[in-house]
């Protein structure tokens, strides 16, 4: 329910439309908290359980039908991607974080400047972190997350598949930072954007092939602990009547068997994507997957 209306001091064109569902607190923080890449909000009102906004009408077009129009090339398109994450990221600092839940191609418009702002907040809602899944399954197929569906509550990374999806159709080059951004297990993805943007921009996927974040002391702190805790574990296993020979290799053996189920349970990328199991969207075949692989 969208009509176009015109402000008569301004003689602007704005769009006011009826909310369901909308969480009134997302557009309040909008409202006190002007963007230049985010729709600006000029007012929310109630009416019985729906909400009245009115918003900006942005002239241009969305983006996919930007990139249909223009055919921008490759630096163009990288641009505009870096400052949707930007204005997502915006989103995720407010306190407490916003998450979209909506991000698609046809939700974020290019204004007349051709820099991307982000619309459409009618799916959007704070991130409480008291509950065990969302209440209000929403989203749009194909971008929304697994999390949507009512698999879990969607935080910051629900925003980050989408943001996947998104560059899946805008660079399909870039594949293992598509499959990392869209992982099944939310732990599996870019836990931020500053992880994504620093993956993007500098043409890898970070933390592939290493158990720890490096830009976390205390990953780091805890991966060393829990080498030294493996160490001292395996060293004072009794072992009696082997040559010491086979008692190195028996403790060699015993210290990679405990880092095998480390790396497992800590989900590291080589380990964790060849097995199938472990990234189902159905919580017993992930159960039955690290059961299997434990024992």
């Amino acid at each position: 329910n969208c009509e176009l209306i015109l402000d008569k001091k301004t003689k602007n064109l704005l769009i006011r439309k009826r909310v369901k569902n909308g969480e009134r607190s997302v557009y309040q923080w909008l409202m006190d908290h002007p963007d230049s890449h985010l729709v600006r909000i000029l007012s929310c009102d109630r009416d019985g359980n729906d909400l009245i906004i009115t918003e900006e009408s942005i002239t241009g077009e969305n983006l996919e039908e930007y990139m249909k129009d223009k055919n921008p090339d490759g630096e163009e398109k990288k641009r505009i991607y870096l400052e949707i994450l930007d204005g997502v990221d915006i989103l995720h600092h407010a306190q407490p974080p916003i998450i979209h839940r909506d991000i698609k191609a046809s939700n974020i418009m290019i204004n007349e400047e051709n820099h991307p702002v982000i619309i459409d907040f009618d799916a959007a809602k704070t991130f409480k972190g008291t509950r065990n899944r969302d209440t209000v399954l929403i989203g749009t197929e194909g971008s929304a997350a697994p999390e949507q569906y009512g698999f879990a509550e969607s935080d910051e990374r629900t925003d980050i598949y989408a943001l996947g999806v998104l560059a899946k159709n805008m660079f399909p080059d870039k594949k293992d930072f598509v499959n990392k951004a869209m992982a099944i297990d939310p732990s599996a993805r870019f836990q931020n954007i500053k992880q994504m943007k620093k993956a993007f921009t500098s043409g890898r996927t970070p933390y592939s092939w290493i158990p720890f974040d490096p830009d976390k002391k205390s990953s780091i702190t805890g991966f060393i602990l829990t080498i030294v805790f493996f160490l001292l574990l395996t060293y004072i296993t009794d072992i009696n009547g082997l040559s010491l020979y086979e008692v190195m290799i028996n403790h060699f053996v015993e210290f990679m068997i405990f880092m095998s189920l480390y790396m497992l349970y800590r989900k590291w990328t080589p380990l964790f994507k060849g097995i199938s199991w472990l990234q189902s969207p159905k919580l017993l075949v992930r159960i039955g997957g690290y059961v299997f692989m434990t024992i």
